[in-house]
């Protein structure tokens, strides 16, 4: 018969146990996170562009074809995501202003799995930058710094020492020096460490990595300028533009001078996608070496879409179109669908509850975003949901909501522009529709979608 003191220890030790046991079980997060990416993607249809390893993990989980972001510029589109509050909620339009300032009871996705026993890390640029990363709320670790690499950095500060409305696209820096010395190459190589780490230690881990290419300048080895030297990038023939409004036609680079040649200028934009493609598989080598993908969720996705010279010389991002709002999206999750493709219209704000669903973690009520887990397990499952984008210029409001067929954007609440676009007929929103009366009750049908 055990004496009364066992007991009493074996009671005691239990509760720790049990805890432990239950920590093993929760599924580790790895969130890849890409800066000024399009859907420019082997997997996504492009016929060029050499993108393996992101290609692989879209073989194991499950591929958005309509992902779109909530506003097409960097430091918004992430403050909104990392929350899972629209713009309009966290009024954060620019790059100055902390959400945490503004909302200091805003739980951050990274903070919310650090709250729930994971241990968390972000390495580049998964918020806008070290002022922006909410380093002591929402992480154990925390880092985005320039790297070793001079000719990178150099290329960097080159980009930078021009006023806006002077920086030039131009060089396209080949870089000679070790990969591992860049900021991607360093991100990649630290975020892999951790997984080995806190894997061996049996801990929950979330780790973010966030890549800086292919956002400017084009900064990457020589080998990846070297998959498209023998490949011609050709010439895109574009549509006339018919009723487009001017308010829509700019970006953050209007004004600046544009490439001197647009392939040359898509090129070294899709060897900056490959170099940061390699960087995402030695993340994957690692889950395979470690053995990791039954207990692992991974989810890849850009904070925007990115122009490369369409609509009569737009370059980089910062409108309502399709081309800049529109981003890829993988999601790999033990348990769900492999190798699918989901035709549903999603927005980067439904990856906060997708996590914390999957992940079982009592998500916070605030977030605006909806769980795609249905569609994980039923990638064309019946889905009503819009998505929106917006952004300002010239302090007018743009506002846009498209589905799986239709865009429709009011500037000014209308009363400035109006704008309407048939994805069936016309993919990439060239021809606005919004003036023909034909298209009269479709414009008040997608009017009330945006303005419930």
């Amino acid at each position: 018969m055990r004496s009364p003191l066992l007991s009493l220890i074996a009671l005691l030790f239990l509760p720790s146990i049990t805890h432990g046991e239950e920590l093993t079980k929760k599924p580790n997060v790895l969130l890849i996170l890409v800066d000024d990416l399009n859907t420019d993607l082997s997997c996504y249809g492009h016929p060029l562009v050499k993108s393996p390893n992101i290609d692989r993990l879209a073989q194991r989980g499950v591929r958005f074809e309509r992902a779109y972001c909530q506003y097409a510029v960097c430091a918004p589109s992430r403050q909104s995501f990392l929350s899972g509050l629209r713009p309009e909620t966290t009024g954060i339009f620019e790059f100055q202003t902390l959400l945490r300032d503004k909302m200091p009871s805003v739980v951050f996705l990274p903070q919310l799995f650090r709250q729930n026993g994971y241990f968390t890390a972000g390495m580049g640029k998964v918020f806008h930058d070290m002022r922006q990363s909410d380093k002591e709320m929402s992480w154990d670790f925390y880092d985005d710094q320039m790297g070793e690499d001079e000719q990178e950095a150099s290329a960097v500060k080159h980009r930078y020492s021009f006023k806006e409305g002077e920086r030039p696209f131009t060089p396209y820096t080949k870089l000679t020096g070790p990969e591992e010395k860049t900021r991607d190459g360093a991100t990649s190589r630290r975020i892999a460490r951790f997984i080995d780490k806190k894997s061996q230690e049996g801990k929950p881990f979330f780790v973010a990595a966030g890549f800086h290419k292919p956002h400017l300048p084009w900064t990457a080895p020589v080998k990846y300028f070297d998959l498209y030297r023998d490949v011609r990038v050709p010439e895109p023939h574009d549509p006339p533009l018919k009723g487009v409004p001017a308010i829509a036609l700019m970006t953050e680079l209007v004004g600046n001078p544009p490439p001197p040649s647009r392939t040359e200028a898509m090129a070294a934009y899709y060897a900056c996608i490959s170099f940061m493609d390699t960087q995402v598989g030695i993340l994957l080598d690692t889950l395979d070496r470690r053995q990791l993908w039954d207990n692992t969720i991974v989810v890849l996705f850009s904070d925007h879409g990115y122009h490369l010279g369409d609509h009569e010389g737009l370059w980089a991002k910062f409108t309502v179109f399709d081309l800049a709002c529109r981003v890829p999206l993988v999601i790999a999750a033990p348990g769900f669908g492999k190798g699918k493709a989901s035709p549903r219209t999603v927005e980067l704000i439904d990856i906060y509850p997708t996590l914390a669903e999957l992940a079982g973690l009592p998500a916070p009520s605030f977030p605006e975003g909806k769980s795609l887990q249905p569609l994980l397990k039923q990638p064309d499952a019946p889905w009503h949901k819009p998505a929106q984008s917006m952004v300002h210029h010239d302090n007018v409001l743009g506002k846009s909501v498209c589905n799986e067929r239709w865009r429709y954007t009011e500037w000014d609440g209308g009363k400035h522009a109006v704008e309407l676009y048939d994805h069936n007929s016309d993919p990439t929103e060239y021809h606005n529709l919004a003036g023909d009366p034909r298209y009269a009750d479709k414009l008040l049908e997608m009017k009330k979608l945006l303005r419930p």
